[in-house]
């Protein structure tokens, strides 16, 4: 401990002396230099927060690094924005718009989402809104707003990490850890001005407070679930009612607490998310021309593919095929929603590093497919069985997209979730679904002392605990 200490206070020492240096050269700007300590002490202080006993030892410092790796995407992100593609794309816009937001919030007016001045849906305008308001305490520059937004898609998959912990037993928390923080998909798309890192931010929100309403079905665990989804729904509405659908499932089908009470709560709350997904399909079907009236099909949804099939198939990374239409194109979809652009494919450094990815996952699973086959049985744990229909509709939704560039920027709000699969049932001990299971780790864990010294068992969320309402002293 005393070792880890005397490293990290040494490398934490080197860093502050390299970045006065660096200000003091003209290097990089003041802000930018504050900006990056603030950030690195926000994922440490968080690791602290969260941290159970089992974590407390590696949890803090491997969030330090998350961060720095997260920042460095961003940085990366932002040189082939203004390098390769000439300082045009969204999130310049963005920034504009969000530097003029800023200006009015930090007059004490609060602007309507709608006559925020920039061209593009309502989701595109609230994205520049909520530019401006995280614009309003800093001094704005596009790096420091790419810095910023991926903060907040930082804080979504710390988020995305307490549901799999919620889920999962101790020895999958540190392998999930390591790829929801460190997947390169994760680190390079979320983390710049754009709808992808709100989205992350508020779908960490979301997965949070589903695992926890999995555990009892205390209808609590409505709030948060209910404002992060209404939050992607503003941006998305197609990802918020795939989500939606996927933890309605979850809550159906999967195994879950037993007993008159906990299942009354079940049906209220599939009731609930039933009523909800009536709006949220009635926006869809708007969003894509898709007729809500007779049977829904596969031919009924066949012009709306079309249509986005149409949009979407242009520049250089086009592609026709892959669209699932029928059970034979499921193969060829799977592969060009989650693997693709394939090494053969690589005509540039950015499909160079999508390819990577993509073999990356592939040699990942087919590392594990002997086990994922082996505890297929535990899809019917809710979150793991709530990823698996996620997973299942994104890939039949984004199959219609022809152009692997849309696709592998989008590909970040399902990578989460298919490495919660892996990592959930691919080893024997990251998933314990026994009955009894939970209560038993908490009687022969080490870590039931410092429970009774009246700290946060192994098993609970110290966001809960802390303000008193942790189910597992209910």
């Amino acid at each position: 401990m005393r070792a880890e200490l005397v490293f990290t206070t040494g490398v934490g020492v080197l860093a502050a002396v390299g970045l006065a240096m660096a200000v003091g050269f003209g290097l990089i700007a003041g802000h930018i230099a504050v900006l990056f300590v603030l950030s690195c002490a926000i994922a440490y202080l968080i690791g602290r927060r969260v941290a159970l006993p089992e974590e407390r030892r590696w949890l803090p410092a491997l969030l330090l690094w998350a961060m720095v790796a997260k920042l460095i995407g961003a940085s990366f992100r932002y040189w082939l924005l203004f390098s390769i593609y000439g300082g045009t794309g969204d999130a310049v816009e963005y920034h504009r718009a969000g530097t003029q937001m800023a200006h009015m919030f930090r007059e004490l007016s609060v602007p309507a989402v709608d006559t925020v001045p920039i061209t593009g849906s309502f989701g595109t305008k609230l994205v520049a809104w909520i530019t401006g308001l995280v614009y309003t305490p800093f001094e704005q520059s596009i790096l420091g707003g790419f810095w910023l937004f991926s903060v907040l898609a930082f804080i979504g998959q710390v988020f995305l990490y307490l549901a799999f912990r919620n889920t999962a037993a101790v020895p999958g928390w540190r392998r999930y850890a390591l790829v929801v923080f460190f997947w390169p998909t994760l680190l390079y798309w979320p983390s710049s001005i754009g709808k992808e890192a709100v989205i992350i931010f508020f779908m960490g929100i979301a997965a949070w407070g589903a695992s926890h309403l999995y555990r009892r079905f205390r209808f609590a665990w409505l709030i948060p679930l209910g404002a992060s989804v209404a939050g992607i729904g503003l941006i998305r509405i197609h990802v918020a009612a795939l989500l939606v659908g996927s933890i309605l499932i979850g809550a159906v089908f999967a195994r879950g607490p037993r007993g008159f009470a906990a299942g009354l709560r079940r049906f209220g709350m599939v009731a609930l998310g039933l009523a909800a997904m009536v709006p949220l399909a009635s926006g869809v079907a708007q969003e894509f021309g898709v007729a809500l009236q007779g049977s829904l099909s596969i031919e009924s949804l066949e012009p709306a593919f079309d249509d986005i099939s149409t949009r979407t198939e242009e520049g250089g990374s086009a592609v026709s095929e892959g669209i699932i239409t029928s059970p034979a194109d499921i193969p060829n979809g799977i592969l060009k929603v989650v693997f693709r652009p394939l090494p053969n494919e690589i005509s540039n450094i950015q499909t160079a590093a999508a390819a990577f990815e993509g073999t990356l996952l592939i040699a990942l699973i087919l590392w594990r497919l002997p086990a994922l086959v082996r505890n297929a049985g535990r899809l019917r744990t809710p979150y793991m069985l709530m990823s698996f229909v996620y997973i299942s509709g994104f890939i039949f939704a984004w199959s219609a997209i022809s152009n692997l560039g849309i696709i592998a920027r989008q590909r970040s709000l399902v990578i989460p979730f298919i490495l919660a699969l892996v990592v959930g049932l691919g080893w024997r001990d990251s998933l314990d679904v026994r009955p009894g299971a939970v209560l038993e780790r908490r009687l022969t864990d080490p870590g039931i002392r410092a429970g009774a010294a009246g700290r946060p068992l192994p098993s609970e969320d110290p966001l809960v605990s802390a303000s008193g309402t942790s189910e597992s002293h209910r």
